[in-house]
């Protein structure tokens, strides 16, 4: 009481300067714990990676917060100050959390009081941004894998009946996920523009596919597909990342596993049936399928004519199907493509529940 008295207002500031700091470290140590714990739950039961799930947990375990009391309606930052963000996707997600993480750590840096403790925020921050490059990319590759489902929709512009501007105008309104684009007839130059003009025009969260030209597709789109006399995918796969997509036809089990060795993020299984775009390739039968699908676990799609064999084809757990003429010479091509989705999607969501 004696000190109290003699120091009265000085002291009772001098509290309340220390409380308020307290409060503020112990409000970016819960931001960085909180983070944390988004990221650790999305590797672990997302991307399914035990060396991030376990890197993140170890951030989070290092810091150690202190629950003091806190009335949040006197925090100008509290319930009158909401965020407005709104999460689209995965990586929003985590964008917003790592973020959020080394923002409070170098607050936590700034106000650590010895020189250990701000080498140690430090570190942690640091590590912060090489853990952002690390579950960004995981987590770009889940997504993109992720989409290699369903129907896998093929345009050949020279083949079609309908413009390209009609055709990505149909997309856009479909559930299609996945689309290749390819030329049979014309030279580079005019399937360049193509694929400039499909890109301006297709939903951002199409994945856009381009048949062959590898330098088309690396500059332009979400990946490539590649036939057997195609540039080779390992050499691809050593130049670019994992979320690149690179697709392979393939027609025997050979020539699958040779392609998954290679780095191929999906195969197809080409051809299951006389097609009209592709009269002088070697059809496949649904036995070599059925073998492939045994050994093979990277999505396969299935190609060819089948619109009126989807049935057989589903017979075996496929991921996607892979057509055009189905689609593109129907009459309404925007039914016909929620057609094919619905029977893919009910063969699919039978083989889950065995």
């Amino acid at each position: 009481m004696h000190v109290w008295r003699k120091h009265g207002p000085s002291y009772s500031r001098e509290i309340k300067q220390i409380m308020s700091t307290i409060h503020l470290i112990n409000a970016n140590l819960h931001r960085v714990k909180e983070g944390a714990r988004v990221l650790e739950d999305i590797a672990r039961f997302i991307l399914r990676d035990a060396f991030l799930f376990n890197k993140i947990r170890t951030l989070r375990h290092s810091l150690q917060a202190t629950y003091l009391p806190f009335i949040s309606e006197t925090d100008l930052g509290g319930p009158s100050l909401k965020e407005k963000n709104v999460r689209l996707h995965l990586v929003d997600v985590i964008q917003a959390n790592i973020i959020r993480i080394q923002e409070a750590l170098r607050v936590l840096e700034e106000f650590s009081e010895d020189q250990l403790s701000q080498e140690k925020m430090k570190a942690l921050r640091y590590d912060a941004y090489l853990l952002q490059q690390e579950i960004t990319q995981k987590a770009i590759v889940f997504m993109k894998q992720d989409q290699l489902q369903g129907l896998y929709l093929i345009i050949d512009t020279d083949l079609m009946p309908l413009s390209l501007e009609s055709m990505i105008n149909i997309i856009n309104k479909s559930s299609v996920q996945l689309v290749q684009l390819r030329a049979t007839l014309s030279d580079k130059r005019d399937f360049l523009n193509q694929v400039i003009r499909c890109k301006e025009l297709l939903n951002s969260d199409k994945l856009l596919i381009i048949n062959e030209h590898v330098d088309i597709a690396f500059d332009l789109a979400d990946g490539v597909h590649l036939g057997q006399q195609d540039y080779p995918i390992d050499r691809i796969r050593k130049r670019l990342p994992d979320p690149f997509i690179i697709g392979a036809s393939c027609h025997t089990i050979e020539e699958a596993k040779f392609a998954l060795q290679s780095g191929a993020s999906y195969i197809t299984i080409e051809c299951l049936f006389s097609t009209q775009g592709k009269q002088d390739t070697l059809v496949t039968s649904l036995s070599e399928l059925a073998k492939i699908r045994k050994i093979i676990k990277i999505p396969i799609f299935a190609a060819g004519e089948i619109n009126q064999t989807l049935s057989a084809v589903l017979h075996y757990p496929v991921n996607m199907v892979a057509d055009s003429a189905a689609v593109w010479k129907n009459p309404d091509p925007l039914n016909a493509i929620a057609s094919l989705q619905a029977q893919i999607n009910t063969r699919r969501s039978g083989e889950e529940l065995k």
